[in-house]
């Protein structure tokens, strides 16, 4: 569906990173000019090799590699090891092409691939594995917080099903999309056409993608109301759709309004081609495959009625952003033993506009107060607070 679009983005990149050159580190790659989900491919590929060699090195009981002196220094260590991980050109076009694939399921398909991907090697999946799965993906943040979450109301040695998984991320959806208005709603899919606007430099207003991308995608979230109305324009002539167009389908399905978009007109029937998963090259591919049967559970967008119980009631108070050992080092070391500078700071942070706000406001202080951006308490401070950020103005 995408193969186009894959094959002009590879292209593009390729101009952008590695060029002619036989190799690249990754330090490159994240500076480069590039879709950021691809940056976040590549950064979990090179964690993961960082990791292995890691695993391979022996350590004698002897010498005190828990002390936190050393911890916080083999942290900066591995970091710099991460930066400067070397791809050559033959293994930065397989993850290039791998990451690509992977961004457009995910971004199109995310429930059916993620249960795809993080089941893949076994048939449960436990709380210490979700951060290493989920550094593969750049977007849709909610389900990696809320996944978390759920695993925190766990047993520490609790594991996931797939049925449960399957579950879990349709009820996700519903809490997260449950209070949207049509523009909303229609945005929560705009990182698709923002991927898509990097190969040609379009304003994302627009950019014009298959039609049957936003079918499969509500197909995916159970809102089969919307996936029908889409498959009914797509038929009567709308092979591509833009944001707008999409945001107005849905206020016309919450509104009772029949009318189509596009005019009917005749068209030849283009053959949809596959777009594959993979996430490590001793995997199995996974296919791209078709929603035949209706999901079983559906949001009703004229009554908003859900048909499920909520997993997390909008009532129900998020948890504290950071663990109090986490708010402890965050105040020494990044806000000077400060703690009311630190609470008002993520006020303003959380307070902001956009995510780009939020993004501008962290590395500005970064930048002012002379901070190292690649501590690991920087980074994670950044994160989390950046995630938080996002789930707020999800839910």
């Amino acid at each position: 569906m995408f193969e186009e679009q894959i094959n002009f983005l590879q292209e593009k990149i390729r101009i952008n990173t590695i060029d002619s050159n036989e190799s690249i580190i990754l330090r490159v790659i994240l500076e480069s000019n590039i879709p950021q989900c691809i940056k976040v491919y590549f950064r979990a590929r090179a964690k993961s090799e960082v990791n292995k060699e890691k695993e391979n090195v022996l350590r004698s009981p002897q010498l005190a590699y828990n002390n936190q002196d050393v911890i916080a220094l083999q942290n900066q260590i591995d970091l710099l090891l991460l930066h400067n991980y070397q791809f050559s050109k033959e293994e930065f076009y397989s993850i290039l092409e791998q990451g690509l694939n992977f961004s457009f399921n995910y971004l199109v398909r995310p429930q059916w691939t993620l249960k795809e991907f993080l089941l893949q090697k076994s048939q449960f999946l436990s709380s210490n594995e979700v951060d290493g799965h989920f550094q593969y993906c750049n977007d849709y943040n909610y389900y990696l917080i809320i996944i978390k979450q759920y695993f925190e109301s766990k047993d520490p040695n609790y594991q996931l099903g797939f049925e449960e998984l399957t579950q879990l991320l349709k009820k996700v959806d519903i809490e997260v999309l449950s209070g949207h208005t049509s523009t909303e709603l229609a945005k929560v899919f705009q990182p698709i056409f923002k991927l898509i606007s990097y190969s040609n430099n379009e304003n994302i207003e627009e950019i014009k993608i298959p039609t049957k991308a936003p079918i499969l995608y509500f197909e995916d979230k159970g809102m089969t109301t919307i996936a029908t109305r889409l498959s009914s324009e797509r038929e009567n002539g709308l092979r591509e759709i833009s944001l707008p167009q999409l945001a107005t389908i849905i206020e016309r399905i919450k509104t009772g309004n029949n009318d189509f978009i596009a005019h009917p007109e005749i068209f030849k029937e283009e053959k949809e081609e596959e777009v594959k998963i993979i996430i490590q090259k001793e995997e199995p591919a996974v296919q791209f495959q078709e929603i035949n049967s209706k999901p079983e559970e559906e949001i009703d967008l004229l009554t908003e009625n859900y048909k499920t119980e909520e997993v997390y009631p909008t009532s129900q108070p998020l948890p504290p952003i950071f663990t109090l050992q986490e708010k402890s080092q965050i105040i020494r070391l990044l806000f000077d033993g400060n703690e009311h500078e630190c609470d008002s700071f993520i006020v303003d942070v959380l307070d902001s506009i956009d995510v780009q706000s939020a993004d501008s406001i962290i590395q500005s202080y970064f930048e002012e107060s002379n901070i190292d951006v690649n501590l690991p308490i920087s980074i994670k401070f950044y994160t989390i607070l950046k995630d938080r950020y996002i789930l707020l103005r999800s839910v």
